[in-house]
């Protein structure tokens, strides 16, 4: 690469063509640009040239004709003007009467109306119980065929909750104005409380719900709605799992009543399984987790009688420890500073003290593994921890 005489510098050098080029380039862009200056410039002057048009003021039949029918035009699209604002003044919430009456109500919903241009319906998809919605189908179908002034049910609007989802209809007619609504579901928080619940059960939280539901076209409930469905859902599961476990602890005393395995003092005496766990990694740090559990399972009937939570962390009270948050009630579920190792013998020694004071039942033959820490906290907290028989299981990992 040859270099400029008397420079360092190696930078090409440029063909000599090459600013002639340039330079008529740049003349043909002034060039056109002058000439659409002067086109304009012309149609302009032709324009303020034309001599005024001068309206006749004698009127003619065919004025006459003309001016009656554009009188009636103005008439017809004044009544249309008329009636539109009627009618959009009438479904509107925000001044219709049921609206102020409503709005004094707590706010049950988190999720807002959403109101559509074009009557059009959105074009996504939605959960729905299909016979529910068919059902109130016909009915709209219906109103076309019974409506005494001509009119047919039109979408005004949608009010979601969640996934649950209904479509408010509003006759067209302005002198008829019938509503009616469709709705996913016949119930309002069923279909929210199962889709939580079902997302606990599989593992998964809010977010990867919400990419789940995004990548079907289904517009998920808000945060808040699924923290208040989560509340409301796990306080019906935590019911109907004490309603699972009376009925077991129940049988069992029943069959224990059948083959006469009652002590002196009147308690009924059984077999049962025992066995706890909490996390543990050992990637060269030792981790064991802030939460154990605990069962008690009934030998005959192969049911729990009894389920032991151990935790060590609350996220809220920690949250307000540190500032990071304010003071407030809330549901802590902290209730053990000891050791992780220790959480499956106490929470053991809770189940055995609850059957026996409660339902009257003793467990005098305890099946567990090699963890002797569990039986020897069950014969010094236990009133009858000395008739209980530790049996080892040989399948036990």
């Amino acid at each position: 690469m040859a270099k400029i005489k008397g420079s360092h510098s190696t930078r090409p050098r440029k063909n000599p063509r090459y600013n002639h080029a340039a330079k008529a380039q740049r003349l043909r862009r002034e060039k056109e640009k002058q000439r659409r200056s002067n086109e304009k410039a012309d149609s302009d002057a032709t324009f303020l040239d034309q001599e005024p048009i001068e309206r006749s003021n004698e009127k003619t039949d065919a004025d006459a004709i003309f001016l009656d029918q554009e009188s009636i035009q103005r008439t017809h699209s004044k009544a249309v003007e008329d009636q539109k604002e009627f009618s959009e003044t009438f479904v509107s919430d925000q001044i219709s009467q049921h609206f102020k009456i409503s709005s004094d109500l707590p706010n049950l919903c988190t999720e807002v109306s959403k109101e559509l241009k074009d009557n059009i319906p959105p074009n996504e998809l939605f959960l729905c119980n299909m016979t529910h919605v068919i059902e109130q189908a016909k009915a709209l179908e219906a109103h076309k065929y019974n409506c005494s002034f001509g009119g047919k049910l039109i979408f005004q609007k949608i009010i979601r909750c969640g996934l649950h989802v209904v479509f408010h209809y509003v006759c067209s007619n302005v002198l008829c104005r019938v509503k009616a609504t469709v709705s996913s579901d016949t119930e309002k928080k069923t279909l929210n409380q199962l889709a939580v619940l079902g997302a606990l059960a599989t593992g998964s939280g809010f977010s990867q719900e919400e990419e789940k539901f995004s990548v079907m076209n289904v517009q998920y409930m808000s945060k808040e709605k699924f923290a208040c469905s989560e509340k409301i859902a796990s306080g019906i599961v935590d019911n109907c799992a004490q309603e699972k476990l009376l009925e077991a602890i129940n049988e069992e005393k029943r069959l224990a009543q059948i083959r006469g395995d009652v002590d002196a003092d009147g308690f009924h005496c059984i077999t049962v399984i025992v066995d706890g766990g909490w996390c543990k990694r050992s990637y060269g740090h030792g981790y064991n987790a802030s939460s154990g559990v605990s069962v008690i399972i009934g030998m005959l009937t192969q049911k729990i009688l009894f389920i032991g939570v151990r935790n060590k962390v609350c996220l809220i009270c920690l949250s307000i420890s540190k500032g990071r948050t304010k003071e407030r009630k809330h549901a802590c579920w902290k209730n053990w500073n000891g050791s992780s190792t220790a959480m499956e013998s106490d929470a053991i020694v809770e189940g055995l003290l609850y059957l026996e004071s409660t339902h009257g039942i003793r467990c005098t033959r305890m099946i567990g593994d090699g963890d002797s820490n569990t039986i020897i906290k069950c014969k010094e907290r236990v009133s009858y921890g000395g008739r209980i028989l530790k049996v080892e299981c040989a399948n036990h990992a």
